[in-house]
């Protein structure tokens, strides 16, 4: 079975087999009369129409991790894997035992690594897929049990901590996916959630002290630069920088 069959088999789309349609085009337009000849150009255009849906639906099925609200990579080779496995680089630290239990709250065979600080390794089985009645059957990604760890653990671990991306694939063949540099925003918006539940006495605090940008006017009353800093370093001026 071809790469292309699994494919279709696995998104429920009766996969085109042209072998035996291109024979009999071939008988077709070997006949020397007109009328097979225009049969075996028909019976070409209708196979080719019918290969261009297929690949349609096929480029759709994989496009269906893209609104997921974070990047995806690697769905076609995480689909035909013989272990299929996903890296996810989260915005932030998390415990890797909240997302274990979240994980086998799912699905209990999930194997969950921690790469790095903040990636995590998933490690899912595989599923049968009924390919003909005279093929059998065949092992592929469990789509059915991605979608329900997309709602239950990733959507919601994406809207708390953020997902920065996603990589899927092979666990043998799958690279190392590298933790990004965190950005300064990202403490930058931490703190700004700090202060937004904050208490309103502190924010008071902290308005009032910022809104204070002209100097004391007893230090503005001094006329002499040297009174001046003497007075803002807490010493008593002296008559000597007075007369001066």
């Amino acid at each position: 079975m071809t790469e292309r069959e699994r494919l279709a088999r696995i998104f429920g789309i009766e996969p085109l087999r042209p072998v035996g349609a291109l024979v009999m085009a071939a008988i077709m337009g070997a006949i020397p009369w007109t009328l097979m000849w225009v049969g075996s150009g028909s019976l070409v255009v209708w196979m080719s129409a019918i290969f261009v849906d297929e690949q349609r639906k096929i480029r759709a099925g994989l496009g269906e991790v893209n609104g997921w609200g974070f990047p995806v990579s690697g769905y076609r080779e995480w689909l035909l894997a013989r272990e299929p496995a996903f890296d996810v680089e989260l915005r932030r630290d998390v415990a890797i035992d909240l997302v274990e239990h979240s994980l086998a709250a799912v699905d209990a065979t999930i194997v969950v690594e921690r790469r790095s600080e903040r990636v995590v390794r998933v490690v899912m089985r595989r599923v049968e897929v009924r390919a003909s009645e005279e093929m059998g059957t065949f092992l592929a990604g469990d789509r059915k049990r991605l979608g329900e760890v997309r709602d239950r653990v990733l959507a919601p671990l994406h809207a708390d901590v953020g997902i920065a991306a996603m990589r899927m694939g092979d666990r043998e063949g799958l690279g190392a996916l590298v933790a990004s540099p965190r950005s300064p925003m990202d403490g930058e918006s931490a703190f700004r959630d700090q202060a937004k539940v904050a208490p309103p006495d502190l924010q008071s605090l902290v308005h009032a002290g910022a809104s204070q940008l002209t100097p004391p006017r007893e230090a503005r009353a001094l006329d002499v630069r040297l009174d001046r800093l003497l007075y803002a370093t807490g010493q008593q001026p002296s008559s000597g920088g007075a007369m001066a």
